[in-house]
């Protein structure tokens, strides 16, 4: 059921839920986070695109994930200022670096078999590409 938030003549907010109405309370009825430890919270992580860019770089050359996460620390100073957390730098690169590695791996099996196809008249493959791909 959907619930709408009314504006009291008297002043302050109530939740209407059909007929019965409960009271809205507008002030934070739990601690917030403190201003220092708000990199953690999911809502306010986000891996920059020069990042992924300095990522791709630099493990194009074998430099590991945490290395390049220390780096990122360095330039911007503290870890509160990088604003993503060194699980996210990685998650993000191993599902960007999973679809290269599917449309990669993809390329090869075609090539395979069509080169196999060539060498043994007897195998026969076919094959569709979707206009998404």
């Amino acid at each position: 059921m959907i619930a709408k938030v009314l504006l009291q003549d008297v002043g302050g907010y109530a939740l209407s839920k059909g007929i019965e109405h409960k009271k809205f309370v507008t002030q934070h009825t739990h601690n917030v986070v403190p201003q220092n430890d708000i990199q953690f919270l999911r809502s306010h992580r986000t891996v920059k695109d020069s990042d992924i860019a300095q990522l791709k770089s630099w493990r194009s050359v074998g430099v590991k994930t945490a290395q390049v996460m220390d780096h990122l620390i360095d330039q911007a100073g503290s870890y509160s200022n990088v604003g993503h957390t060194k699980k996210d730098l990685r998650n993000h690169f191993d599902s960007v670096h999973g679809i290269e590695l599917q449309s990669s791996n993809t390329d090869c099996v075609i090539s395979y078999l069509t080169v196999k196809a060539k060498i043994d008249p007897e195998l026969v493959f076919e094959y569709t590409i979707d206009e998404d791909d």
